[in-house]
């Protein structure tokens, strides 16, 4: 089995980053992997150790902030870490750029059996036109997913 998953950092928590002006710092020391993304590469895991197989992880996240979540991804187990940069992942003007440098990149490297994502609420777009691209099913605001690949929806809440 083959396992892709789009991680990004956690910047929801005010002590990762600061403003002054246009500017944004981050406190590198605090930049981690949200808890959805890594309940996405532990799920991916759990997969892997049942059928067997490899999982690469991605990020569209810049310089210092992906690196560290990447290191983190790979201490968690991830076979391969691969970044996309030189886009802007959160400029909706971008995102056509972006999947389509994903989707040219996944299908010299061989189509996944499943590519995962943790909470991506500023990139759906990116990752709706990803799943289109390659032909695969789209199934976001998944809240409960099992290895038989059950899963339920907050949307269906």
């Amino acid at each position: 089995m083959k396992v892709a998953v789009i991680v990004k950092a956690e910047i929801k928590n005010s002590n990762i980053y600061t403003t002054h002006r246009s500017k944004i710092s981050y406190h590198t020391d605090n930049l981690f992997l949200s808890e959805a993304d890594k309940n996405s590469i532990e799920y991916a895991l759990g997969l892997i150790r049942e059928n067997g197989g490899e999982i690469d992880v991605y990020t569209f996240e810049k310089g210092i902030v992906a690196e560290r979540i990447l290191h983190e991804a790979l201490s968690m187990g991830a076979n391969r870490a691969i970044k996309f940069s030189g886009v802007d992942i959160y400029d909706p003007l971008q995102a056509n750029i972006i999947s389509n440098q994903f989707l040219n990149y996944v299908r010299k490297q061989g189509n996944y059996d499943l590519i995962l994502t943790g909470e991506n609420e500023e990139t759906d777009n990116i990752l709706a036109r990803i799943a289109y691209g390659l032909g695969y099913n789209y199934y976001d605001y998944v809240i409960k997913i099992d290895n038989s690949f059950n899963y339920a929806t907050a949307l269906e809440k």
